[in-house]
């Protein structure tokens, strides 16, 4: 179709391509999920300026209803109500394969929608690792680790327009949500085989479609790198990869850690927030990141006997996504800035 060779033709990316939408409902899940709008709630969370002993905000109230404060990310009647910053990294769980159609482009749901599968289709099979580069089948219960992800911003984040829509059988109006739709095209970057599994990295561009059916320059939304491990993928059956071999170093997580040195000085600031127990299983419905680890973990290796294994067991817990402890660190650095530089424009 003509919306097909639109868009393939100007990402240069037709075999990766995939849609999602979302609407406010997700956008206030996801912000839900990451803790927004807890402070002040019982959840021992604190900051301090290093440089004279004092909270950056005066009452907790004044940190969550200010223009800046967390109230604005879950509250789709405030004044400044925006997407939190991080949610487009979940889009990528939301999407579906582009067919080419464009009743595959627009719906009138978000992207959330019902419960799904995982992996989801973007991280199924040759998706993530092309076939070209395995010398043998990839297995079907092969684990995936996410190990890294970064995300570059290139325009705001659209916010999706509640409409009224007068209904004739009564005097009242009913609130309507249409999604935002978004195209994602993915790039695979390098694949390392190592001794533990392979280590895929790919980026994700996300475009904002609009009804044009254009995809202009400024319609792109943000550019995403993530590195994702295939534990247990023997290194043989692998073909090494690097789109880039020139600059393997920027394409590639270290595949040895770096010690940091920590700085001798005391930190300018700091915030401690504390998660919930239900924190993973909260997270999974704000970003349909379902992966089975992070509601029902495996049972610890018996190792050295029943007793040590049983206390284990007792004290284990559902995993934490990676990306859920992002969001809570970016809270922290939002929160940094707009305290600092009040007065900014800190919609992104």
């Amino acid at each position: 179709t003509m919306l097909r060779g639109t868009m393939t033709q100007h990402l240069g990316v037709e075999e990766a391509s995939f849609v999602a939408q979302y609407n406010t409902k997700d956008l206030l899940l996801y912000a839900l999920a990451i803790g927004c709008g807890g402070d002040g709630g019982g959840d021992g969370s604190t900051d301090e300026d290093s440089e004279n002993g004092t909270a950056l905000y005066e009452t907790d109230q004044q940190q969550q209803q200010g223009k800046n404060g967390e109230t604005r990310f879950v509250n789709e009647n405030h004044d400044a109500f925006s997407a939190f910053p991080t949610f487009p990294l979940v889009l990528s769980f939301f999407a579906e394969p582009y067919c080419g159609s464009r009743n595959n482009m627009i719906g009138d749901g978000g992207g959330g929608g019902g419960m799904r599968s995982f992996p989801p289709p973007i991280m199924k099979g040759d998706r993530l690792l092309p076939r070209r580069l395995l010398k043998r089948p990839l297995q079907e219960d092969t684990v995936l680790m996410h190990l890294s992800q970064s995300i570059q911003f290139h325009s705001s984040i659209p916010i999706p327009k509640l409409l009224l829509q007068d209904d004739e059988s009564s005097s009242s109006s009913q609130s309507y949500d249409p999604p935002v739709t978004t195209f994602l095209a993915t790039d695979l970057l390098s694949v390392q085989p190592k001794s533990v599994g392979t280590f895929v990295t790919t980026e994700t561009k996300i475009y904002v479609f609009d009804k044009s059916q254009t995809l202009p320059e400024h319609s792109l939304l943000c550019t995403m790198r993530s590195t994702t491990l295939l534990l247990g993928l023997d290194p043989e059956s692998v073909i090494e990869f690097h789109a880039n071999k020139q600059n393997t170093a920027a394409v590639a997580v270290p595949l040895q850690r770096q010690r940091l040195q920590r700085p001798i000085r005391v930190p300018d600031w700091t915030k401690l927030y504390r998660t919930t127990q239900t924190q993973a299983l909260l997270y999974r419905l704000g970003s349909s990141d379902y992966n089975s680890l992070h509601v029902n973990p495996p049972p610890p290796p018996n190792k050295t006997g029943a007793a040590n294994s049983t206390k284990k067991k007792n004290s284990s817990a559902p995993i934490l996504h990676g990306l859920c402890t992002m969001g809570f660190a970016a809270r922290a650095a939002l929160l940094f800035v707009t305290s600092k530089f009040p007065g900014g424009d800190w919609t992104m």
